[in-house]
Protein backbone atom coordinates (compact mmCIF):
# COMPACT_ATOMS: atom_id res chain seq x y z
CA UNK A 1 0.00 0.00 0.00
CA UNK A 2 1.54 3.34 -1.18
CA UNK A 3 1.15 5.77 1.62
CA UNK A 4 1.54 9.85 0.63
CA UNK A 5 2.30 12.03 3.39
CA UNK A 6 -1.15 13.48 3.23
CA UNK A 7 -2.92 10.18 3.82
CA UNK A 8 -0.44 8.74 6.67
CA UNK A 9 -3.41 8.11 9.04
CA UNK A 10 -5.98 6.64 6.51
CA UNK A 11 -2.86 4.64 5.17
CA UNK A 12 -2.39 3.22 9.12
CA UNK A 13 -5.98 2.89 9.36
CA UNK A 14 -5.64 0.75 5.41
CA UNK A 15 -2.63 -1.62 6.85
CA UNK A 16 -4.22 -2.71 10.52
CA UNK A 17 -7.62 -3.12 8.68
CA UNK A 18 -5.64 -5.53 6.34
CA UNK A 19 -4.90 -7.72 9.35
CA UNK A 20 -8.32 -8.07 10.16
CA UNK A 21 -9.60 -8.22 6.60
CA UNK A 22 -9.67 -12.57 6.71
CA UNK A 23 -11.99 -11.88 9.77
CA UNK A 24 -14.45 -9.54 7.56
CA UNK A 25 -14.29 -12.12 4.58
CA UNK A 26 -15.63 -14.79 7.24
CA UNK A 27 -18.10 -12.63 8.32
CA UNK A 28 -19.29 -11.86 5.00
CA UNK A 29 -19.12 -15.78 4.19
CA UNK A 30 -20.77 -16.09 7.23
CA UNK A 31 -24.09 -13.96 6.33
CA UNK A 32 -24.24 -15.60 2.88
CA UNK A 33 -24.69 -19.01 4.54
CA UNK A 34 -26.68 -17.95 7.49
CA UNK A 35 -29.36 -16.41 4.48
CA UNK A 36 -29.58 -18.83 2.41
CA UNK A 37 -31.43 -22.32 2.79
CA UNK A 38 -30.12 -25.73 3.00
CA UNK A 39 -30.93 -28.50 0.57
CA UNK A 40 -34.78 -29.38 0.56
CA UNK A 41 -35.70 -26.91 3.01
CA UNK A 42 -37.93 -23.68 2.81
CA UNK A 43 -36.66 -21.38 6.04
CA UNK A 44 -33.55 -19.60 5.82
CA UNK A 45 -30.56 -21.06 7.64
CA UNK A 46 -30.61 -17.96 10.08
CA UNK A 47 -34.88 -18.43 11.23
CA UNK A 48 -34.06 -22.51 11.50
CA UNK A 49 -31.18 -21.58 14.38
CA UNK A 50 -31.99 -21.00 17.87
CA UNK A 51 -28.62 -19.56 18.87
CA UNK A 52 -26.32 -17.41 16.81
CA UNK A 53 -22.32 -18.02 17.72
CA UNK A 54 -20.46 -15.13 18.68
CA UNK A 55 -18.01 -14.17 15.96
CA UNK A 56 -14.52 -12.52 16.48
CA UNK A 57 -14.70 -8.77 17.20
CA UNK A 58 -13.56 -6.67 13.93
CA UNK A 59 -13.57 -3.22 15.62
CA UNK A 60 -13.12 -0.63 14.89
CA UNK A 61 -13.86 -1.96 10.83
CA UNK A 62 -17.33 -3.56 11.92
CA UNK A 63 -18.41 -0.36 9.90
CA UNK A 64 -17.44 -1.93 6.47
CA UNK A 65 -19.47 -4.63 6.57
CA UNK A 66 -22.79 -1.56 8.08
CA UNK A 67 -22.22 0.26 4.80
CA UNK A 68 -21.70 -2.82 2.46
CA UNK A 69 -24.83 -3.78 3.70
CA UNK A 70 -26.17 -0.44 3.35
CA UNK A 71 -25.08 -0.03 -0.49
CA UNK A 72 -26.83 -3.69 -1.20
CA UNK A 73 -24.65 -6.89 -0.97
CA UNK A 74 -24.84 -7.71 -4.53
CA UNK A 75 -21.41 -7.59 -7.31
CA UNK A 76 -21.17 -4.24 -7.54
CA UNK A 77 -20.06 -2.60 -10.61
CA UNK A 78 -17.28 0.36 -9.71
CA UNK A 79 -19.92 2.56 -11.33
CA UNK A 80 -22.24 2.00 -8.90
CA UNK A 81 -20.04 1.73 -5.80
CA UNK A 82 -18.77 5.58 -7.23
CA UNK A 83 -21.87 6.94 -7.17
CA UNK A 84 -23.41 5.82 -4.22
CA UNK A 85 -20.73 7.45 -2.16
CA UNK A 86 -20.59 10.41 -4.27
CA UNK A 87 -24.83 10.49 -3.29
CA UNK A 88 -24.33 9.84 0.32
CA UNK A 89 -21.73 11.93 0.55
CA UNK A 90 -19.59 9.17 2.59
CA UNK A 91 -16.09 10.54 1.04
CA UNK A 92 -14.78 6.81 1.77
CA UNK A 93 -11.07 6.28 0.93
CA UNK A 94 -9.98 4.03 -1.49
CA UNK A 95 -8.70 1.15 0.46
CA UNK A 96 -12.57 1.20 1.86
CA UNK A 97 -14.52 1.13 -1.10
CA UNK A 98 -12.16 -1.64 -2.58
CA UNK A 99 -12.66 -3.57 0.56
CA UNK A 100 -16.47 -2.90 0.05
CA UNK A 101 -16.39 -4.16 -3.54
CA UNK A 102 -14.42 -7.33 -2.74
CA UNK A 103 -16.80 -8.33 -0.16
CA UNK A 104 -19.89 -7.51 -2.63
CA UNK A 105 -18.61 -10.33 -4.88
CA UNK A 106 -17.76 -12.67 -1.43
CA UNK A 107 -20.98 -12.10 -0.54
CA UNK A 108 -22.41 -13.25 -3.89
CA UNK A 109 -20.62 -15.88 -4.92
CA UNK A 110 -21.35 -17.23 -1.36
CA UNK A 111 -24.98 -17.04 -1.42
CA UNK A 112 -24.90 -18.77 -4.57
CA UNK A 113 -22.32 -21.72 -3.51
CA UNK A 114 -24.45 -22.15 -0.16
CA UNK A 115 -27.83 -21.47 -1.63
CA UNK A 116 -29.91 -24.87 -1.65
CA UNK A 117 -26.87 -27.02 -0.34
CA UNK A 118 -25.98 -28.92 2.29
CA UNK A 119 -23.10 -27.10 2.91
CA UNK A 120 -21.69 -26.72 6.35
CA UNK A 121 -20.90 -23.06 8.49
CA UNK A 122 -17.93 -21.30 7.64
CA UNK A 123 -17.54 -20.08 10.62
CA UNK A 124 -16.62 -22.39 13.62
CA UNK A 125 -17.28 -21.29 17.08
CA UNK A 126 -13.85 -21.34 19.02
CA UNK A 127 -14.32 -23.66 21.79
CA UNK A 128 -13.18 -23.02 25.57
CA UNK A 129 -10.24 -24.78 25.18
CA UNK A 130 -9.44 -22.81 22.06
CA UNK A 131 -9.73 -19.68 23.75
CA UNK A 132 -7.87 -20.90 26.84
CA UNK A 133 -4.88 -21.91 24.87
CA UNK A 134 -5.16 -18.49 22.95
CA UNK A 135 -4.89 -16.39 26.12
CA UNK A 136 -2.04 -18.93 27.42
CA UNK A 137 -0.11 -17.77 24.03
CA UNK A 138 -0.43 -14.01 24.30
CA UNK A 139 0.52 -13.99 28.13
CA UNK A 140 3.54 -15.82 27.29
CA UNK A 141 4.18 -13.21 24.53
CA UNK A 142 4.27 -10.30 26.91
CA UNK A 143 7.40 -9.37 28.51
CA UNK A 144 7.93 -10.23 32.27
CA UNK A 145 7.44 -7.12 34.35
CA UNK A 146 7.22 -4.61 31.59
CA UNK A 147 10.88 -4.21 30.67
CA UNK A 148 13.55 -5.93 28.48
CA UNK A 149 16.70 -7.69 29.18
CA UNK A 150 18.89 -4.38 28.97
CA UNK A 151 21.76 -3.29 31.03
CA UNK A 152 23.03 -7.24 31.46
Amino acid sequence: MDCGADSRKSCRQGCVFFSLEGQLVLRIRYLAWLNTREKGREKLRVEALDDLPELPDIDPFAYIIDLLMEVGPVELSWSDLEAWNRMTRMDLDEWELRTIHRLASVYTRSSREYDDSKSISPFVPETPTAKIESKIRDSLRQPIGGRGMKGK
